[in-house]
């Protein structure tokens, strides 16, 4: 599921040379270095990217509370603004 979802927000963005990197393969150090360099992006090419993460998130049909807290927190750490989200109980 997660590399469904992944494949499916690396087709919205056109970015063919990303790769799915598996949970255990990356420290919270790579992490930090890869929010660095997608902070030095372009102002019009951040929303691109979430756009692309939202993608991800949705692939599912799905949303759960703490994706889009993920989402927000990215966001943040990348210094472009978000509009609030409201989940439907649903």
């Amino acid at each position: 599921l997660a590399l469904a979802s992944f494949r499916a927000a690396k087709e919205m963005i056109g970015l063919a040379r990303l790769r799915f990197v598996s949970p255990g393969d990356y420290q919270l150090r790579d992490l930090s270095r890869a929010i660095s360099a997608l902070n030095q992006l372009k102002p019009l090419l951040k929303p691109r990217l979430l756009k692309a993460l939202c993608r991800c998130v949705t692939h599912d049909t799905v949303i759960q509370p703490i994706e889009v807290e993920l989402v927000r927190a990215f966001a943040d750490a990348i210094n472009c603004p978000m509009p609030p989200l409201i989940l439907s109980s649903k």
